[in-house]
């Protein structure tokens, strides 16, 4: 199976906080061919410093709310009160570190700290997975053509950002028609997914739209 992958899933797979890493995991299997494009690489890299910005707020802040919990230590049946404090985005992550990182008791100071860890954790391995992903490629298309007509009309869709969105729609549309195979479309976006399926379907040489977030296997 052909599958061509939007910067969202590549979002999913390389970074350890994100919600749909297993999703990505599950989809990017070597037993299907994964292309991309150069215009999806380069959101990607766009949005990187500003992912990690976010995830470095919000493990901080849980640090925080930690220190100033009026503790000393921590037991294992108050794990899901330290969950709870976490932002939502982040819940799965700091479960699965209280589940297997953590030795029970824990002071709020080391506790704290393995958290800081966790953070520098998930840097390295975002990079490890990035180089892990390029290579899981068989092509990072690079479209030279236009299609003037179909981005207008999949601007009159309503889907903007024609150097992302409408763009990378077009890159795999290429893709399709000078491989002359059936290509299929991974995303996490709504408006791609849901509200212009059809439409989409109807215009590009795409066999169909996935959305990463239902995916159970072929």
């Amino acid at each position: 199976m052909n599958l061509f992958h939007d910067t969202n899933v590549l979002i999913a797979y390389c970074f350890i906080q994100d919600r749909w890493k297993g999703k990505a995991e599950a989809i990017l299997k070597d037993d299907f061919t994964h292309f991309t494009s150069d215009k999806v690489i380069n959101e990607f890299l766009e949005k990187e410093d500003e992912i990690i910005k976010d995830f470095y707020s919000k493990i901080v802040n849980l640090s925080e709310r930690i220190y100033k919990s009026g503790k000393d230590n921590f037991n294992v049946d108050e794990k899901n009160k330290i969950i709870k404090k976490a932002d939502k985005e982040i819940r799965p992550l700091i479960a699965e570190f209280l589940d297997k990182k953590v030795t029970y008791p824990v002071s709020k100071k080391i506790l704290a700290e393995s958290l800081q860890n966790l953070y520098f954790e998930g840097l390295k391995t975002e990079r490890a997975r990035y180089e892990n992903l390029r290579q899981k490629f068989k092509e990072i298309h690079c479209r030279l053509k236009e299609y003037p007509k179909l981005e207008s009309q999949l601007e009159q869709l309503g889907i903007h950002n024609g150097n992302r969105d409408r763009g990378i729609l077009l890159d795999a549309h290429d893709l399709a028609i000078l491989k002359g195979f059936t290509l299929n479309f991974v995303s996490l976006d709504d408006d791609l997914c849901q509200e212009f399926r059809n439409e989409i379907l109807n215009l590009l040489e795409l066999n169909e739209i996935i959305d990463l977030r239902y995916y159970s296997g072929f």
